[in-house]
């Protein structure tokens, strides 16, 4: 007799862990994890429910069986993102509890309790900077007519022990403007006051740069290590932040930037852009600033390899790896997008796998500065020809689609090893070239992601997806197809 069959004698007899054994031999796993939940055997209950993604039920099954791990990778699954957070701190799980509540959006209803326990755990983690940015974005998040004084005067504090002491008198200035009675706001004003008329004497460099490299920055707080990349941004080095004792990836920008006014508004204003990014598949950017006339960035230093790197090793990615690959791209555009920001130059060697199998988009915004910076009489347009869509080429970039161009691009280099277009005039093929098919001597290639390159790759904006959070959806649904 087959084990489906046998499994009405055992609910007679109410022998639900043998039952729930038969259902899990025969392959009926949610009937399986029902009988074991019955059964009060919570452990096997909770496997299977996440076996078959049956989320709020395994949540219910681990927190039973007082699995706190498998607890927070079901509130994970189901978006229970502050729960989730909170567990991993309980579990002194820092690093995890900070990705965890990096999720949370802000349309989000947990969005302002993120933003607090994000600063929190910056601030014991010593990145002052990061937990100031934290409760600016929860002060911002407030609703009309709501004040928090308690998180402005924090906010400032944070500013000042960050090194930005104006910033945090203009936020005491507002809040003691509003009640002039708050404690402690004009005593603090005072110091402040005191140590900017203190500044202004020049310190001597506490660190040599390693050979062949430039002291750029600021002697004070950036020790450099070691070179760790070059670029048409210039070169990249692994620094120690002296002040915050973090180690990242500092870049400084092409020399000329400084000979032009309107190329430092623009450096200024996209650095500020992109360092109110906080998305794990965005690169994140702790700081802009200048010494001795030269710009630079830091941002997180990143262990893995740049995706055009794997490509040369692999040769090609299969379709759905690359469909996963492009979902990961997906989610960190339709955040910046939502952010009215636009890369500009996504391809492949702008994207970076870590250790940890995770994507991130490099260099928000420095293809828009590059074009700003570029010599007198010159004609460089912002982006890679290889990569750039049709309006970008002619000096149009309207809006997030853009990008998307550059990412259809992008899934066919990966999917296929090679560029759409690769030699002669590339710029004129993007324009008017009937894109070639993707499959073309590939066996078992999916017709819905050679379509999908198509659409992305479109000559006009409005045939191409509105969306990255639409392209997204297609790729996952060519990954479920196998």
């Amino acid at each position: 007799e087959c084990d489906c069959c046998a499994a009405g004698c055992f609910t007679a007899t109410n022998t639900m862990p043998l039952l729930a054994e038969v259902f899990e031999r025969a392959g009926a796993l949610r009937p399986a994890a029902e009988a074991f939940e019955r059964a009060g055997v919570w452990a096997d209950a909770a496997r299977l429910f996440a076996a078959v993604e049956a989320w709020p039920e395994a949540a219910r099954c681990f927190e039973q069986a007082g699995d706190a791990r498998g607890l927070r990778r079901a509130l994970e699954a189901q978006g229970e993102w502050l729960r989730a957070a909170a567990l991993a701190s309980e579990q002194d799980d820092r690093a995890e509890a900070i990705r965890l509540l990096q999720q949370i959006r802000q349309r989000d209803p947990d969005f302002g309790r993120a933003c607090e326990l994000l600063a929190f755990a910056y601030e014991q983690e010593g990145h002052l900077d990061l937990a100031a940015r934290q409760i600016e974005l929860r002060l911002e998040a407030l609703g009309p007519g709501e004040q928090a004084p308690e998180l402005e005067l924090q906010w400032a504090e944070l500013l000042e022990a960050s090194d930005e002491p104006a910033r945090a008198l203009e936020v005491l200035g507002r809040l003691r403007d509003r009640d002039p009675t708050y404690p402690n706001v004009a005593s603090r004003m005072e110091s402040i006051r005191k140590k900017l008329s203190g500044t202004g004497s020049e310190t001597a460099p506490l660190f040599t740069p390693p050979p062949g490299a430039t002291a750029f920055v600021k002697a004070e707080r950036y020790e450099l290590l070691e070179e760790v990349g070059r670029g048409g941004m210039g070169l990249v080095y692994k620094a120690r932040d002296r002040r915050l004792g973090r180690i990242v990836a500092l870049k400084r920008m092409p020399e000329n930037l400084s000979a032009r006014p309107e190329a430092v508004q623009l450096f200024l204003g996209e650095a500020q852009a992109a360092a109110r990014m906080n998305h794990p598949n965005i690169v994140t950017l702790y700081d802009a600033d200048q010494e001795n006339g030269r710009f630079f960035i830091t941002m997180e230093l990143l262990e893995g390899l740049p995706l055009n790197t794997i490509l040369r090793e692999r040769g090609r990615f299969g379709p759905r790896d690359t469909a996963r690959l492009g979902v990961q791209v997906c989610a960190g555009l339709q955040y910046a997008h939502e952010q009215g920001i636009v890369h500009r130059d996504i391809k492949t060697s702008n994207l970076f796998i870590t250790r940890d199998r995770v994507l991130k988009i490099m260099d928000f915004g420095l293809a828009k500065i590059l074009e700003a910076v570029r010599e007198d009489g010159a004609t460089i347009i912002a982006g890679t020809p290889f990569y750039m869509a049709p309006e970008q080429a002619a000096g149009r970039v309207t809006d997030g689609r853009t990008d998307l161009y550059a990412l259809g691009v992008t899934l066919f280099e990966l999917s296929t090893g090679r560029l759409p277009f690769r030699e002669g005039d590339v710029a004129a093929q993007h324009r008017e070239a009937k894109v070639p098919d993707p499959s073309l001597g590939i066996d078992d290639y999916p017709p819905a992601l050679a379509q999908l390159i198509q659409r992305l790759m479109a000559k006009r904006l409005e045939d191409r997806p509105a969306s990255a959070a639409g392209v997204a959806e297609l790729l996952r649904a060519i990954i479920a197809a196998g």
